[in-house]
């Protein structure tokens, strides 16, 4: 529970500051041109606060248990996998 917190706490940390620092981002960045063509005028600027708020839901969906993003602890991986002893003949 503990790492679920932290990731909210970081997560919704990250949207804050790209929402906070959205004029700087699209002045470092560039405009994109996809989002000027389907959202509009200012598109780019929209753009970026729609992908804070979506890093915080995310963050905050996954503190609740609602999505599962995985966990490295669970991976298949054959810990008893030996290597064959390839030796150098020449």
């Amino acid at each position: 529970m503990f790492d679920k917190i932290i990731f909210f706490v970081i997560t919704f940390g990250i949207g804050i500051l790209i929402l906070r620092y959205t004029e700087p981002i699209v002045r470092t960045v560039g405009k994109s041109s996809f989002a000027e063509r389907y959202l509009g005028s200012g598109g780019t600027y929209n753009m970026w606060k729609i992908i804070a708020i979506s890093v915080m839901i995310i963050g905050f969906l996954y503190l609740i248990g609602t999505i599962n993003l995985g966990s490295w602890s669970n991976l298949n991986v054959d810990k008893n996998f030996n290597p064959p002893n390839i030796e150098n003949t020449q």
